[in-house]
């Protein structure tokens, strides 16, 4: 089937080229492109639930799913008009704890289409659906099952009681809404089909969450179709993750913060594999400030005095930025790289003020990693420099021998003056 055009915008290029490459795109103007789409299956869901089942593998009162898939050549759901020949295959599911699964690929036996077509409107909702789709007498190996053990069979989706009966009649599973109802209403909106009308397995998990380094971490793997047991591996998982071939648990601890490349396979029972590559994300430890709480009383200071003090900080991935969120007390500074707070301080009072820290943001092997900034609030108190007083300088005293000396120098001396005086 020949390509068609498909028109996106800029806009719509620029969000593409995001997801899925490095380049940069700037200074982009708004424009069209005629841009070729490969066409792609499309499938409509619908959901019911069983009344009745004499079925060994299907179990009353669970849920089970119809899906049929079509392909006209479209890239596109929206106003769309698919009809019996475009129909590929169907797929029923019953989701019970033994997920049994019939799926019949309709290029050797098509089923019976009654009337209709399955049509969409400009927005890809569904505005029409077959009237009525039978398949009778499909005998084994013009279908797949897992966890179903039937040689034959005969399926309805239609407004009756009856969805689906062995060759015989004498076994079968029963609608609680009797039957697959055929109103567009009952029925998904058409979306891109991404599995196989074969019924291999296919991996649903799209993304993975992000782990911390030196915690714990679990996430489970999700698959559909395929024969069980279905059988899981992994390769480029962080040092310290390991994957459980039986339940496709990813689990341990990682012991470095990187942004890995995980390339997952599962195999189901008839060796038939899918693959596909999910990105995870191993962040740093939670940026914090040793001490952390409401506020942290630093050392404190004197005015006049030299003054040092380190704030310290755990976590993230060094190195670190700080910068100050207020006043620091007069004469004072924050370095930016080291944290250190010092200076002289030339004004005496109780001054808070916060410190923000934010751990190295760009880093060529952790281009995904989230900046981590932890805020704290600190408290400085700076007193005055004490006040010097002057110490007089005392008068030695005189002892008795000092004192007679002292006595006879100031007789004489008055003595002196007398004599002195008379001549």
């Amino acid at each position: 089937m020949p390509k068609k055009p498909y028109t996106v915008t800029i806009e719509m290029l620029k969000n593409w080229l995001r997801n899925n490459t490095h380049f940069m795109v700037a200074g982009l103007m708004t424009a069209s492109l005629s841009i070729p789409v490969s066409a792609a299956p499309f499938a409509t869901t619908y959901s019911g639930q069983i009344d009745a089942s004499n079925i060994p593998e299907i179990i009353a009162n669970q849920s089970y799913t119809v899906t049929f898939v079509f392909d006209n050549g479209a890239s596109s759901s929206a106003s769309q008009s698919w009809t019996s020949a475009n129909l590929k295959c169907t797929i029923w599911r019953f989701n019970d704890a033994r997920n049994a699964v019939f799926m019949q690929n309709l290029v050797d036996t098509p089923p019976t289409i009654a009337s209709g077509s399955v049509i969409t409107d400009a927005t890809g909702a569904l505005t029409s659906m077959f009237g009525e789709v039978v398949a009778n007498n499909v005998e084994g190996g013009k279908f797949t099952t897992s966890g179903l053990n039937l040689s034959g069979l005969n399926w309805f989706a239609n407004s009756a009681n009856g969805v689906l009966y062995n060759l015989d009649y004498n076994q079968f599973v029963n609608d609680r809404a009797d039957g697959v109802q055929m109103n567009p209403s009952y029925w998904t909106a058409p979306q891109p089909f991404e599995g196989t009308c074969d019924d291999s397995p296919m991996i649903t998990s799209s993304a993975l969450p992000t782990a911390v380094v030196n915690q714990p971490y679990t996430t489970t793997l999700e698959a559909t179709g395929g024969e069980k047991p279905l059988k899981w591996s992994a390769s480029g998982l962080p040092v310290g993750l390991s994957i459980d071939p039986a339940s496709g648990v990813i689990s341990g601890t990682p012991t470095s913060p990187q942004t890995a490349t995980v390339t997952v396979v599962v195999t189901d029972n008839a060796s038939r594999q899918q693959t596909t590559t999910l990105t995870l994300v191993v962040d740093p430890l939670d940026i914090t400030f040793v001490g952390a709480g409401p506020n942290i009383t630093l050392a404190g200071g004197v005015v006049a005095a030299a003054y040092s003090q380190p704030l310290q900080v755990t976590g993230g991935l060094p190195p670190y930025t700080f910068s100050v969120v207020g006043d620091l007390p007069p004469g004072l500074e924050l370095d930016t790289a080291s944290g250190v707070v010092s200076g002289t301080p030339t004004t005496p009072g109780t001054y808070s003020f916060s410190v923000m820290a934010m751990d190295s943001a760009v880093q060529p092997e952790l281009a995904a990693k989230a900046v981590h900034v932890a805020e704290q609030t600190f408290t400085i108190v700076i007193t005055a420099a004490p006040v010097v007083q002057a110490t007089p300088t005392p008068v030695p005293a005189l002892g008795g021998l000092g004192l007679l000396l002292l006595s006879g120098v100031v007789a004489g001396s008055m003595g002196l003056m007398r004599r002195r005086k008379s001549n």
